[in-house]
């Protein structure tokens, strides 16, 4: 049988998370497979070899995640800690199913490892909590070769530092002329559709370059905070009779000023592509007229 240098595939939950729970970026931490080891043959070889040392974490491990409301994508990197030079990179995708997040590989990138040893393919359910400045994901991976064979069984722990969250002033009018002491400015462009509910997709059509957005819909904030991606975000927007007003107001200029969101609105039956721009001194609004 192959041996395991590790490879993992997650699904984790919390009643936290649901669908609103932002778990983008990088978590740094480690991959305990010490303890599952001591139930495995042939696992002995791995503390013969210098590859791990008893009493200490086998593996370290950063997770960096991409989430599209319910969706998740991304790629993790793992190393074995006594030995750097052994290392695998993956992609992985999933779903969040209410407090779960169901996660698992799907193609390895890259894979460096000593003559006989391998990563391990998994499934892992990880747990979500707060402590003082920092977010943990915590749990157990199962993990199998390529043959179908058992591998060590694990314990995962990442983390990384909360972010401060600005919330958003909120707004009694539906477009109103100035936010947060900026001017709100109507693109002429605009969406007529007779539904009452259209998708909304956002997403950087350009280079990324770390923009955060908040859009606001009639008034109320619809997304706070958001990074945008080369993955486009769906959301479900209910219209009211007549104007309505999707205006997108930046958090950040990014590293490429000014901050640009491409966005499409559809009904099933029309499709509209509009690019809305805000800076630190003014908002675009587009209109979208529910007849």
């Amino acid at each position: 049988m192959k041996k395991g240098c590790l490879l993992f595939i997650l699904f984790f939950g919390t009643n936290i998370f649901l669908y609103s729970q932002n778990i983008e970026g990088k978590w740094i931490g480690s991959l305990d497979q010490s303890t599952g080891a001591e139930k495995v043959p042939g696992y002995e070889d791995y503390y013969k070899t210098g590859l791990w040392k008893k009493g200490e974490v086998t593996h370290l491990l950063t997770l960096t995640f991409v989430q599209n409301n319910n969706k998740i994508t991304g790629e993790y990197f793992i190393q074995t800690r006594l030995d750097t030079n052994s290392f695998a990179k993956f992609q992985f995708s999933g779903t969040i199913d209410s407090d779960t997040l169901n996660f698992k590989t799907t193609t390895k990138i890259i894979e460096k490892c000593r003559k006989g040893f391998s990563f391990c393919y998994n499934k892992t359910k990880l747990h979500y909590f707060v402590k003082g400045n920092y977010e943990y994901l915590q749990g157990e991976w199962i993990g199998w070769d390529e043959l179908g064979n058992p591998c060590a069984n694990s314990e995962i722990f990442v983390r990384r530092q909360k972010k401060e969250i600005k919330k958003a002033e909120p707004i009694s009018v539906k477009h109103p002329q100035q936010i947060e002491n900026r001017k709100t400015v109507i693109l002429e462009k605009e969406f007529k559709t007779s539904k009452e509910f259209v998708k909304i997709k956002v997403w950087d059509a350009n280079k990324v370059d770390g923009d955060i957005i908040s859009l606001n819909l009639n008034g109320k904030w619809i997304l706070e905070n958001y990074e945008i991606k080369k993955q486009k975000k769906d959301i479900i927007i209910h219209l009211d009779p007549g104007e309505n007003f999707l205006l997108l107001h930046a958090i950040n200029l990014g590293r490429i000023p000014p901050n640009t969101a491409s966005l499409s609105i559809s009904d099933d039956e029309n499709e509209e592509r509009i690019v809305l721009k805000s800076d630190l001194s003014t908002s675009e609004s587009f209109r979208i007229i529910r007849k």
